[in-house]
């Protein structure tokens, strides 16, 4: 089994020559179709994954910068809101006090006009009272006077002692 001399090299390695190139015209054809319709078509949608990851890593990001400053805000709108209830709660409060002051003087006023009608009816009452006393007191002291003098007082006379007896009582009224 000793090949020809032709054969060379390759046939002292064992190697048929145009398999060999046949074998090499075959791999250069798959590595020409896997480089054309395999390789680069990877290669793009590789890069295009490359992209849009680092675009999501991007968004990612610029959403995590958002969430933050929306935190900010939240905060700051928050602590506003608090200075804002709480300026409403003092003014509330403020407003509250000051009604119930108004409500407190107006019920102060009305309780010092109800005293003073009621201070004028009792005045009013006790005239009345010492008046119908007084006209009793002078029917009184004129049967009286009738009873111990009999007709011997004249009407002029009659109305002096009547006035005399007044006097005196206004004086013991009002001590």
């Amino acid at each position: 089994m000793t090949e020809p001399a032709s054969a060379g090299v390759l046939g002292t390695l064992g190697i048929n020559g145009t398999f060999f190139l046949a074998q090499l015209v075959n791999f250069g054809l798959v590595v020409f179709i896997v480089w054309k319709w395999i390789y680069k078509p990877l290669l793009n949608v590789m890069a295009e994954r490359s992209r849009k990851i680092a675009g999501g890593l991007n968004d990612a990001e610029l959403a995590k910068q958002q969430l933050a400053d929306a935190e900010q805000r939240r905060k700051a709108l928050l602590q506003t809101a608090k200075g804002e209830s709480d300026a409403l709660i003092e003014e509330a409060r403020q407003s509250a006090e000051q009604e119930k002051h108004r409500i407190m003087t107006e019920a102060q006023a009305s309780l010092e006009k109800q005293l003073q009608d009621a201070r004028v009816r009792l005045r009013q009452e006790k005239e009345a009272i010492i008046g119908a006393v007084r006209n009793e007191l002078a029917d009184l002291v004129t049967l009286a006077t009738e009873k111990v003098a009999g007709d011997g007082l004249d009407t002029a006379s009659q109305h002096t002692l009547i006035k005399k007896a007044i006097d005196e009582l206004d004086d013991h009224a009002s001590v």
